[in-house]
């Protein structure tokens, strides 16, 4: 997915959704198993250009989610994903850090661009002109800097779904 960023992104906004979605769907159903992947990125998922199929790659840094809730297990990613919340208390909450990683990818796919550096998005997803009103929620309610505000993995799989059929009508 990387790769397909730098060279093709941004794509359109039917796309991202097909494509965040199925990490989305991949997140839930670790979750459900009790895994945290722990370093969602663009670099750790693969995709099929042509059917737009995704596959998330390096479980290296997985680890059991009521691990991770509990605090035995110690925060690990990659510090250009990690949500703003571990820049400023070096905390980091399972669902709360996959979601912002997820709408990290997301945007991506969307802007072509990843401007965050020490937990500070430089550039405002309201600002994008080519996005839809629904893209630029989207976003914002994954890219959030309070956690407590950042839409769940379960919401963002069924706003992802919504977001997928209003753009399929267009």
């Amino acid at each position: 997915l990387h790769d397909v960023c730098q060279k093709y992104a941004p794509i359109d906004e039917l796309s991202a959704f097909k494509v965040t979605s199925q990490i989305t769907s991949a997140v839930l159903a670790l979750k459900r198993a009790g895994i945290c992947h722990r370093d969602i990125k663009p670099e750790n998922t693969l995709m099929h250009l042509k059917t737009l199929e995704i596959k998330i790659l390096d479980f290296g840094s997985a680890a059991d989610w009521d691990e991770i809730v509990s605090g035995s297990v110690k925060p690990v990613g990659t510090p250009t994903y990690m949500p703003p919340e571990w820049f400023t208390s070096k905390e980091l909450k399972p669902e709360e850090s996959t979601v912002f990683s997820i709408g990290a990818c997301l945007y991506i796919l969307l802007t072509g661009e990843w401007d965050y550096a020490q937990g500070s998005l430089t550039r405002d997803p309201e600002t994008e002109s080519h996005l839809s009103p629904i893209s630029i929620r989207a976003v914002k309610r994954a890219l959030t800097s309070i956690p407590r505000n950042r839409i769940s993995i379960f919401s963002l799989a069924k706003l992802h779904a919504t977001v997928i059929e209003d753009l399929t009508k267009c």
